[in-house]
C-alpha cells in the first residue's frame, strides 16, 4: 500500500538509469542472485536456500528437500482381497439376469443395422474416406435452364398499377354554395373532355 507497520510512508529509493545498472553488473558480486520487489522498490538478494527452492521448482521435484514422498502411510482403503462379502445377505437374482430394456434396445440396434437405417462406426468411416476421394460434387440448382428462366420470372413479378384514391371531386352531398347554377350547369354540358360528366347530386327537396 505504500505504508510500513509504524504507519509511516515507505519511500522509493532511486531506480538509477543504464549506466548505473551497468556498473552493478560488473562490480556487484551478488548482482545474479538480485532480484526486484516491484511492490517497494528495493533489490533484495536472495540466499542459497532461495535459490535452492527456485532450482528445485524448476527441475519439477517437491520444493521441500526433507519431505519424504516414500514415507509409509496409512492405507484406508486395503488392497487385500478378503473371503467373506461385505453384506451379510447374497446378492438379487436380478444382479446376475441381464436386463430387459437393454435387451429391447439391443435388439431394435440390430434391426436398425439389418435394415441399413444405422451404420456402424467402421462403415461411416469407410464412407467417409470415400467421399474425401470422390470430392465435392456440384449440381444445378434447378433441374434445367428454363427452370431457371420460369423462377426467375415469377420472382421478377410486376404488380399492376393502383387507381388513385378517390376524393371529393365526385361528392354526392356538396354544400350549397358550391352548386352549379342553371348557366353553370350548361356550360358544364357543353364540354367534352371532362372527368365527370354526370353529376350524382342528392335530392335536397323531395315532395312525397
Amino acid at each position: 500500500v505504500g505504508y510500513d507497520w509504524e504507519g509511516k510512508k515507505i519511500v522509493k529509493c532511486n531506480q538509477g538509469d543504464q549506466l548505473d545498472y551497468f556498473l552493478k553488473q560488473m562490480e556487484d558480486p551478488n548482482f545474479w542472485r538480485t532480484v526486484k520487489d516491484t511492490q517497494t522498490g528495493q533489490d533484495i538478494v536472495l540466499t542459497d536456500k532461495d535459490i535452492e527452492l527456485i532450482k528445485r521448482i524448476g527441475a519439477h521435484k517437491i520444493p521441500d528437500k526433507e519431505y519424504d514422498e516414500y514415507a509409509p502411510w496409512i492405507e484406508w482403503f486395503t488392497s487385500e482381497v478378503m473371503e467373506m462379502p461385505l453384506r451379510k445377505f447374497p446378492e438379487h437374482k436380478r444382479s446376475f439376469v441381464p436386463s430387459r430394456d437393454e435387451m429391447k434396445r439391443v435388439s431394435k440396434y440390430v434391426y436398425a443395422l439389418k435394415m441399413g437405417w444405422m451404420k456402424s462406426r467402421r462403415a461411416m468411416k469407410a464412407k467417409r474416406k470415400a467421399e474425401r476421394e470422390k470430392g465435392p460434387q456440384f449440381y444445378m440448382l434447378w433441374k434445367s435452364d428454363d427452370v431457371a428462366e420460369e423462377m426467375r420470372r415469377i420472382q421478377n413479378h410486376i404488380p399492376a398499377p393502383k387507381r388513385p384514391l378517390p376524393g371529393h371531386g365526385e361528392s354526392y352531398n356538396p354544400p350549397e354554395e358550391y352548386l352549379f347554377n342553371d348557366r353553370e350547369l350548361k356550360k358544364w354540358e357543353k364540354e367534352e373532355n371532362l372527368r365527370y360528366k354526370k353529376l350524382h347530386l342528392c335530392h335536397r327537396n323531395i315532395t312525397p
